[in-house]
């Protein structure tokens, strides 16, 4: 057999794994042979770019055979609960693909292994718990359950406005090693490592090794900085009186920097901050001296 590309109808049941809940989109019917998706050793790709008859109902892919990418579009009107989603390796351009303006709930598992390309355009309720070599969002309100695992490359992009994204992190999560804020409503409840940030609001609520800031707002609330390094923007630690250290700071004509949260509880380190313009605020009765 081949692989088919196989569009979600919902025509019998929510029932995944019968085939007359699908169309072949190469000859517009049910595929034969009791035929769905991963049933047989090719890799098949799904489309939900329709409005359903049923909603696609939860489903443990796990034990069949991955899929080659898998696609919501707007059309798709209802929610989406696959408890597993086996993607092939990226290497072999596995995608999913999540452009869900139209839809309900969108819950998307994966398998164990780090795989796949994973892209959200859109999505009111969008949570992701699963294994992933790259995810971009580019829009929509994005859940990362405390399971992800993203291997190389974390991308919050916008596609009109800076806000287009509200992705919340939970804790647990695991992040890849650089981390690029292009915008977004960004609450992330674990400790990064190389941070960088152009635009939107990031809360950071963890530890951060390598801070950049090129404009936006990196909203600080517990877990120390050890390098921060602000070229435009802004660091504000005044949201959050948690005692924390800024180990060491460099802050251009661009940038500032709010370490005024009403008592003086944010350290500055051996490394000091080093002012080559822009602005500070500093609690009542803190000094920096140069030594």
């Amino acid at each position: 057999m081949a692989a088919m590309t196989l569009r979600w109808t919902g025509a019998t049941s929510g029932v995944v794994n019968l085939n007359t809940n699908w169309i072949d989109l190469a000859t517009g019917a049910a595929p034969a042979g009791g035929r769905y998706p991963g049933s047989t050793a090719d890799y098949d790709s799904v489309v939900l770019d329709v409005a359903p008859t049923t909603a696609l109902a939860i489903y443990d892919w796990s034990a069949l055979t991955a899929l080659q990418s898998f696609r919501i579009t707007p059309a798709y009107n209802t929610t989406v609960g696959l408890q597993t989603l086996k993607m092939r390796a990226v290497a072999d351009g596995g995608q999913v693909l999540v452009d869900a303006a139209g839809a309900g709930k969108v819950e998307l598992k994966g398998q164990a292994t780090a795989y796949g390309e994973w892209i959200i355009l859109s999505g009111r309720q969008v949570e992701l718990d699963a294994k992933m070599q790259t995810l971009a969002m580019y829009g929509g309100g994005v859940l990362m359950k405390a399971g992800i695992t993203v291997a190389t490359t974390l991308l919050i992009g916008y596609k009109q406005s800076p806000t287009d994204v509200t992705l919340t992190i939970e804790a647990g999560a695991t992040l890849p090693s650089s981390i690029l804020a292009l915008g977004g409503n960004v609450t992330c409840n674990v400790a990064t490592t190389n941070l960088t940030i152009s635009n939107g609001t990031w809360k950071q609520y963890g530890a951060i090794t390598a801070l950049i800031t090129q404009g936006g707002i990196l909203e600080w609330h517990t877990g120390a900085i050890t390098a921060a390094t602000i070229y435009g923007g802004k660091l504000d630690g005044s949201k959050d009186q948690t005692v924390r250290e800024l180990t060491a700071a460099t802050v251009y004509p661009a940038g500032s920097v709010d370490l005024d949260c009403g008592i003086d509880a944010i350290g500055i380190g051996a490394g000091g901050i080093a002012m080559m313009g822009g602005a500070i605020k500093l609690p009542p009765g803190m000094t920096i001296t140069d030594v």
